[in-house]
């Protein structure tokens, strides 16, 4: 499966497609019991002055700096993966170390295996790759980072507003999932059902849990059918719904969407579409770190993604995204539309070190009037070193 070389290595220009339901829950039946694996993610970003008197603003940063663990006992029927974030950002908001994978996978019947802890809600691509080993882009699209990720939002009584209850949950959530992937001739189908509490990181807070499903069925081109290294065309499908309390009251929260991808060397092409109901984030007032994060609990919303690589050399690549997220479109003025393009680059050192390169064209307004600000582009770059 090749999991040794993409967790352990990192993948590099020759790394064309992966199922990452599959990769990250199972192990090949001849997996050492023990192997530790990392990376680290250093950035650079500035935002380029709007030309309204704004002043530029610029930052170096650990994004992540992870270290894991994975294997398999029992002569392969039982699996683990451990994986601890020491980096600055969202998942650290409150602890300077976070445990973000923590799940074991029992693989006992054909057909069905079982996998119980924490990790990655079967939901979307963009989500559920291995961002460090896999990701074209710095950023996540607008609609994972608003509409896939959560961040938990309680209204604290003491204060009257709202405040944070921990990190962001970097698609993940706690509780057991069923899945199994089966392969005839080229076709690949996989599928994944979640049953899990709606809280990264703790305890249910409320009688209800997540149910979270994904369908994908994939014409594998090029390469082994279980293996992170192929050439493949893939459509899936995957819904997610659940309850949320806030202040006092209880509110549905859903998430639905579907894609496809297409990997065949030089190209690799990608688009999804998600749409979402309750429990929307809007922000932070003021727009700045430490400001007061707000939510629309019976916000609806829906947004889509295209991206497009290709790779000139075995060491250069290129990438485009255009994304685009309609944000409260049932709420009249407090409506906002955000597009962004974002043209990239890497250069592949070696399968442990690349380094990559983005700019962000931003742009929002208000359909239905009320003020939208400009958005400043930005300009990123990133250094990924893997082992």
């Amino acid at each position: 499966m090749a999991i040794s070389f993409l967790l352990c290595a990192g993948l590099g220009h020759d790394a064309l497609a992966a199922n990452w339901i599959a990769i990250q829950g199972m192990e090949p039946a001849n997996a050492a019991p023990l192997r530790l694996f990392g990376f680290t993610q250093g950035t650079y970003e500035q935002l380029v002055n709007t030309g309204d008197g704004q002043s530029s603003e610029s930052s170096f940063n650990i994004r992540r700096a992870r270290l894991g663990a994975r294997g398999a006992i029992a002569d392969g029927r039982v699996n683990y993966l451990f994986l601890t974030e020491f980096g600055n950002n969202a998942i650290t908001r409150q602890d300077s170390a976070v445990l973000v994978d923590a799940s074991v996978t029992f693989n006992l019947l054909p057909g069905l295996r079982l996998r119980a802890g924490q990790f990655k809600q079967p939901t979307m691509d963009e989500a559920l790759e291995g961002n460090p080993f896999a990701s074209d882009f710095i950023n996540f699209s607008l609609i994972a980072a608003q509409l896939a990720q959560e961040n938990k939002i309680i209204f604290d009584p003491n204060t009257g507003v709202n405040r944070f209850d921990g990190g962001v949950n970097a698609f993940r959530d706690v509780g057991v999932q069923a899945f199994d992937v089966f392969r005839q001739d080229a076709m690949e189908y996989t599928y994944a059902l979640m049953l899990s509490n709606g809280r990264f990181g703790g305890t249910d807070d409320n009688d209800d849990k997540d149910l979270t499903g994904r369908l994908q069925a994939s014409y594998v081109f090029k390469g082994a059918l279980n293996s992170a290294l192929r050439e493949e065309l893939s459509a899936f499908v995957w819904h997610s719904e659940g309850r949320r309390d806030y202040n006092a009251q209880d509110y549905r929260r859903m998430r639905q969407g579907l894609g496809v991808h297409y990997n065949r060397a030089p190209w690799r092409f990608r688009a999804e579409y998600v749409r979402a109901e309750g429990m929307i984030e809007t922000g932070l007032t003021p727009q700045i770190e430490g400001g007061t994060p707000t939510l629309a609990p019976t916000g609806e919303a829906e947004g889509w993604y295209a991206m497009g690589s290709y790779s000139l050399t075995r060491n250069w690549e290129l990438n485009l995204r255009y994304d685009t997220l309609d944000r409260l479109t049932n709420q009249g003025a407090s409506e906002r539309d955000f597009s962004t393009w974002t043209l990239g680059g890497q250069y592949i050192f070696s399968p442990q070190a690349r380094v990559m390169l983005n700019y962000e064209i931003r742009d929002v307004s208000a359909p239905q009037g009320g003020n939208a600000p400009a958005l400043p582009e930005r300009v990123s770059a990133q250094a990924v070193l893997t082992f």
